[in-house]
């Protein structure tokens, strides 16, 4: 391999390294996204099933609370 083969080679190398870096900030950023999209679905569903699942709050007296 000449000198100027191997040059070529480095600067595609180095081209490469740049866009794999880049694709994968990329995708570290779309999976963080997803991880706070999915923690926002999980909590409002949690609410939803608590608000369903709570009792008729009322007194000792069984006078309701408003």
């Amino acid at each position: 391999m000449n000198e100027q083969l191997v040059t070529e080679l480095l600067v595609a190398l180095k081209a490469q390294t740049a866009a794999q870096t880049k694709q994968t900030e990329a995708i570290n950023r779309l999976a963080n996204s997803n991880e706070s999209l999915c923690k926002l679905i999980m909590q409002t569903l949690a609410e939803e099933v608590e608000e369903d699942n709570l009792p008729q709050r009322t007194y000792l007296s069984d006078r309701k609370v408003r």
